[in-house]
């Protein structure tokens, strides 16, 4: 088994981060696992792109996702459905997205139906505090909602996993764990055609 995924978002949002704490967990989970962040000196802000890779077996590549098995988008601006258009998803692939960024007429014309899951991610970062310098923080969000569109891993490992690279001690711990709980408990399946090159 190898399964691929490309996180899309905006500099700032944490999906970055999100794809660091499911490699933690997965790997929590028995399985192999990478991250593969590719963005240099954008800034806040800027649309961003990363990588993960899970598998029961070594993983020698470290190279970009091309075939995706799923697609997560942070930022449903154009710009970034443009960017999501360039990877072509796998048989039974699915997209993960923000509905609290997604552009609606953007996707009217799309043209390959799939299966795509929706979590209001900036609302609920927002309801639990998590913004920085006026940015909701979805990070946290999309790795629990991932975690239920996915089927891995398990919510457990995730959040051991933000005790882990967050911190005991941190003031945020909590807001991390409330809102990979409540992305996994909220996000729900909607339908579009989605635009394959």
């Amino acid at each position: 088994m190898l399964l691929e995924f490309v996180f899309i978002g905006r500099g700032g949002q944490g999906l970055y981060t999100a794809a660091e704490l499911l490699v933690k967990a997965v790997i929590m989970d028995g399985y192999y696992a990478q991250g593969i962040p590719f963005f240099g000196a954008e800034r806040r802000g800027a649309v961003t792109y990363s990588y993960l890779r899970i598998s029961d077996n070594k993983i020698a590549r470290h190279d970009k996702v091309l075939y995706a098995d799923g697609i997560i988008i942070g930022d449903g601006s154009p710009e970034a459905l443009r960017l999501a258009s360039l990877y072509r998803l796998k048989e039974n692939g699915k997209v993960l997205v923000n509905i609290d960024r997604l552009n609606i007429r953007e996707l009217s014309s799309k043209t390959s139906e799939t299966n795509v899951y929706a979590v209001g991610a900036d609302s609920l970062a927002r309801e639990e505090g998590l913004v920085i310098s006026g940015w909701p923080v979805i990070g946290p969000v999309m790795a629990g909602s991932f975690s239920r569109v996915f089927g891995l891993p398990r919510i457990d490992s995730l959040v051991e996993a933000a005790r882990s690279i967050v911190g005991e001690q941190s003031p945020l711990l909590l807001k991390n764990i409330r809102l990979i709980t409540r992305g996994y408990n909220e996000v729900r399946m909607i339908r579009y055609e989605y635009q394959r090159v």
